[in-house]
């Protein structure tokens, strides 16, 4: 990214997206394929989306059982991006109630590589929260839960990304039925290191859900699969795992 460029937000975009939980089987008889646009998309940094903000609700057996939102902010001084996230959950399965509390702050470059991290997890009540620094090839972290604390040092291979830029990746990179793409994540959920392999599989629409054109994206991480669909302007419009 040319660093003088100014990053355009002209339109704030509220998108809600539905992500209804059940299986991806179930989830291709509701798309049809459409022919491939004939060039890749032409987004190349944070600056180009035609957003800065995107909404998430979480729907399941036909309930609406919590939100995810996510706000990409210039930090023009230092040429880096703020990526602020939060989603909120309430799930009752078999008896049981679940209350799941998630907020990050990822700080990235204009490529999206992590700079460092702070994030807050509550289960339950039960808080955890995890700061990171990636400088000169070590992630450094430190883990704090009540009144103790951990850290941990990680030498780098090679390039780190935060989770939070996954649906992110592709459309930077160009994205293209065929494409596939292979990084590394720090995952706060696991608190490793992972490998991300994503596959741009076909380009559909579903009229019966009402969802416009978009790329389907294929992410593949701790050995499961999600599916997500991307549009033209480099929206997450839909998921199911």
């Amino acid at each position: 990214m040319n660093h003088s460029t100014p990053f355009h937000l002209a339109r704030v975009s509220f998108l809600l997206i539905i992500s209804v939980i059940f299986l991806s089987s179930c989830a291709s008889r509701y798309f049809s394929p459409l022919p491939a646009p004939r060039e890749p998309l032409k987004i190349r940094n944070l600056g180009d989306l035609p957003y800065n903000e995107l909404w998430q609700g979480f729907v399941f057996n036909g309930e609406k059982v919590g939100f995810a939102h996510l706000k990409i902010v210039p930090m023009t001084e230092v040429h880096q991006y703020q990526i602020l996230s939060e989603a909120h959950l309430r799930l009752r399965f078999m008896g049981l109630e679940k209350h799941i509390s998630l907020k990050s702050d990822d700080k990235v470059r204009p490529d999206l590589t992590l700079v460092s991290f702070h994030y807050e997890q509550k289960m339950d009540e039960k808080p955890l929260i995890l700061v990171g620094t990636a400088t000169d090839g070590t992630l450094r972290i430190l883990q704090k839960s009540g009144a103790t604390e951990k850290s941990a040092e990680i030498k780098l291979s090679g390039p780190l990304y935060p989770t939070s830029v996954i649906n992110l990746y592709p459309v930077l990179k160009g994205m293209e039925v065929g494409s596939q793409y292979r990084y590394g994540v720090y995952d706060p959920q696991t608190q490793s290191m992972t490998e991300v392999v994503q596959s741009v599989i076909e380009f559909e629409e579903s009229k019966k859900l009402a969802l416009e054109p978009a790329f389907k994206v294929e992410t593949h991480m701790h050995g499961h699969t999600a599916s997500s669909w991307i549009n033209m302007k480099g929206e997450t419009i839909f998921e199911a795992p």
